[in-house]
């Protein structure tokens, strides 16, 4: 952390305790982290949250601010970030920076692109590369997220960016419709789980997309995804297919198996390249003839 600011979240199952047990602990918490043993961590935020076991597609609750500021500040790449509790932010600062400063010479950003910030979170990447180009457009599902990334915008007084709240697949249509520029490049950093299939199915439909950038932190988990992307149209994946071109792989998580991987996917134009393979095959055809009329001469010899 470049800043030293420290935000602790506090989780629990509350097992059978009443709230008035409940609010005994958040007391010693405060306590703890305040006049005890704690306070030499100098944490900058502390929340409390109760974590219980949820149904599938249930979100977790909320947390409660306890004390200390309601966000941590984090500078990247020269710019600052405001960081809400249940925000994503990448923890390796310096790595971070590596992996994002990238972007720009992979898929040749310009004043004339217009970049999309798929799951953009607090807004991170687009920030980060808005320099490089000329519009910026964040989708993001949490709208808290979106919140902080208005704010961290306006915090480091970038112009160039909008951020929308929505799911990928429910609303990229409309956010594509305010690209004011022809290249328009797509950069996606999903959950660890991936893109959701509907998502992958509408960047497939998105005729202006012609370049993307993909972040993966478990390429395992992309793989589903790397494969849809790629593989040639169908009734379900309508839409001329993203081939991957270059990787850039980054080593976020040192003295781990992981890393963080960015690749660069170009769509090709399916038609042209069926074209493409007809001739190089009539080609071969036609070489092979005149190899088999050459010996067939020097048979007479």
């Amino acid at each position: 952390m470049n800043t030293n600011e420290l935000m602790l979240i506090v989780g629990m199952h509350p097992q059978e305790l009443s709230n008035d047990e409940l609010t005994t602990i958040k007391k010693e918490l405060i306590d703890f982290f305040s006049n005890q043993e704690g306070q030499v961590l100098e944490v900058t935020s502390l929340y409390f949250q109760i974590i219980k076991k949820k149904q599938f597609g249930e979100t977790l609750d909320g947390v409660e601010h306890l004390i200390g500021k309601t966000h941590i500040t984090e500078k990247l790449s020269g710019l600052n970030f405001q960081i809400s509790p249940l925000a994503f932010f990448q923890i390796n600062t310096p790595a971070a920076e590596l992996l994002y400063n990238s972007v720009p010479s992979l898929c040749e950003l310009t004043q004339k692109t217009t970049l999309l910030d798929i799951c953009c979170g607090i807004g991170t990447i687009g920030l980060s590369l808005a320099k490089h180009c000329g519009q910026v457009l964040g989708l993001e599902i949490l709208t808290a997220a979106v919140e902080d990334a208005r704010n961290n915008a306006a915090l480091n007084s970038i112009s160039n960016c909008a951020f929308f709240s929505g799911a990928a697949e429910e609303i990229l249509s409309s956010v594509v419709s305010r690209a004011t520029n022809e290249d328009v490049v797509a950069v996606v950093d999903p959950p660890r789980a991936g893109l959701r299939q509907k998502a992958v199915i509408m960047l497939r439909r998105t005729t202006r997309l012609n370049k993307m950038i993909y972040i993966a932190c478990d390429i395992k988990a992309a793989f589903k995804n790397i494969i849809d992307l790629s593989r040639p149209p169908s009734k379900t994946m309508v839409g001329d297919p993203f081939v991957p071109i270059a990787a850039v792989p980054v080593d976020l998580f040192p003295h781990t198996r992981h890393c963080e991987i960015a690749i660069y996917f170009e769509r090709i134009n399916i038609s042209e390249l069926k074209n493409s393979n007809k001739n190089e095959a009539d080609n071969i055809n036609s070489d092979n003839n005149v190899n088999v009329d050459i010996l067939s001469d020097k048979s007479k010899c």
